[in-house]
């Protein structure tokens, strides 16, 4: 799999959302055909992503190719994200460990 690959219904799957559905709320879908909760996880996909490429230093398309381990990246980010919707939240000023190993072995930008 690579992270270009990723889709809405894969994070679902991975964050556990037993009522994930593709239809929406009622089976309404909104604008593009992407229900709220299709159109949010979109948006933590595109967000880790870019943390990735920002982070690396990688381009957006080398993110979009990577390996399973950006794959996997990309879910645990997205998975933070997802976990941390709250108006406040701890301020820790550290990746977590398996996320700094693995974009640390994918980095290009080191001075």
């Amino acid at each position: 799999m690579r992270v270009r690959e990723i889709t809405p219904s894969n994070l679902a799957e991975y964050l556990r959302l037993n009522e994930y559905s593709k239809n929406g709320e009622n089976g309404k879908n909104g604008e593009n055909g992407e229900n709220g909760q299709d159109a949010f996880l979109s948006v933590l996909i595109a967000a880790a992503k870019s943390f990735v490429a920002e982070y690396t230093g990688m381009k957006p398309e080398a993110v979009e190719d990577g390996c399973e381990r950006i794959v996997m990246v990309v879910y645990v980010l997205a998975q933070g994200m997802y976990d941390n919707r709250v108006m406040h939240v701890e301020r820790t000023d550290s990746l977590n460990r398996f996320l700094e190993i693995n974009l640390g072995l994918h980095s290009v930008n080191l001075l």
